[in-house]
């Protein structure tokens, strides 16, 4: 392991610099970690077995449970030139959020900002095995970026796969298998495979409709405050 860059809040650190709630193992050289503080009991693990590639874990989180990070080995291989870049004032609420980088180069996972995320959910950069076509042998699922945008809210026991990109303001339901691209932000998300059920919706943390903030998603609103509806 060499030539490793470690940041904490902003710093360049070294491994005993990282406290006890974030476990980093890297494998590999020449990455860029980027961590920051996070609020919440929860932990981070970042498990880094490539070359030249990059994590970066934004400012404000919350992690209350667990949030697993791996950059994978395939078949004895190093991963190399790939990155997860997620950004600030998430809301990692569940227990078993993975985010699994991609193993082709150049690939990478972007995770953006406000969103809430509930359990059991897997966000895939990446294919374990090869899919082809029989007759002309055409590679049927190669890798593509996932996109993840603003103030979006994950329900539980959601897999999300290469190729997805999600607007901001949209929900993605329970149990849902999402693969492809949406254009449409502001839209509900739900089934195996995933599709549009619902256009022109926001959602928000609050169930009390008086404390509803309709800009912010992640807000709650405080008596005396203007509600924006």
């Amino acid at each position: 392991m060499k030539n490793n860059k470690i940041y904490f809040n902003g710093k360049l650190a070294k491994l005993e610099d990282i406290p006890s709630n974030i476990t980093l193992k890297i494998t590999g050289d020449n990455n860029t970690i980027k961590l920051n503080d996070f609020k919440g009991k929860g932990s981070l693990l970042v498990e880094m077995n490539c070359d030249n590639s990059i994590f970066d874990f934004g400012t404000d989180n919350t992690i209350n449970k667990n949030v697993l990070v791996y950059y994978p080995i395939p078949e004895g291989k190093k991963t190399k030139n790939v990155s997860i870049e997620i950004g600030n004032n998430n809301i990692f609420n569940g227990d078993n959020i993975i985010f699994l980088s991609p193993i082709e180069e150049n690939n990478k996972i972007v995770f953006g900002s406000y969103n809430l995320l509930a359990g059991n959910i897997h966000i895939r950069g990446r294919n374990d095995h090869t899919i082809f076509n029989t007759k002309n042998h055409r590679i049927l699922n190669n890798e593509k970026d996932v996109i993840i945008g603003d103030k979006i809210w994950i329900c539980d026991n959601v897999q999300i796969l290469p190729k997805t990109v999600i607007k901001n303001e949209s929900v993605i339901a329970l149990g849902s298998i999402v693969n492809k691209s949406f254009k449409l932000g502001n839209v509900l998300i739900a089934g195996v495979p995933a599709l549009i059920k619902k256009k022109n919706i926001s959602w928000s943390i609050s169930s009390d409709t008086n404390k509803i903030d309709y800009e912010f998603p992640l807000k709650i609103q405080e008596e005396g405050e203007i509600n924006n509806g």
